[in-house]
């Protein structure tokens, strides 16, 4: 029980009783080459928004394996080179701030 012997809210209750045993070698724990791949093309090929946005979230919060995994498939370099070439549409968009929040992400780990 929290401090105060206050119980805690039923939706915290419920989030927490309904999330998936954390062993169970789910996509997210054990990233194949494919999934890393794929985002990577898609981060190369169609930088949304939305797509890069997910991106800093999953280089915040990703175990470590997949941030490795996304730097060996030239994550990086991806990130760079869109930084490095963008439209000034791109830029009003917000697109450069969410790549700086990538690569700051990056940054931040010890990969």
């Amino acid at each position: 029980m929290p401090s105060g012997n206050h119980p805690a809210p039923l939706g915290v209750v419920v989030y927490l009783t309904d999330q998936p045993p954390l062993l169970q070698g789910t996509s997210e724990l054990e990233p194949s080459e494919e999934e890393i791949r794929n985002e990577v093309a898609n981060l190369k090929n169609n930088p949304t928004k939305e797509l890069l946005q997910s991106m800093s979230i999953s280089l915040r919060s990703r175990p470590i394996r997949w941030v490795s995994k996304f730097t060996e498939q030239q994550g990086i370099t991806v990130l760079l080179d869109y930084l490095i070439n963008m439209d000034d549409k791109a830029k009003e968009d917000g697109h450069e701030e969410l790549l700086i929040k990538c690569l700051k992400a990056l940054m931040n780990n010890s990969v």
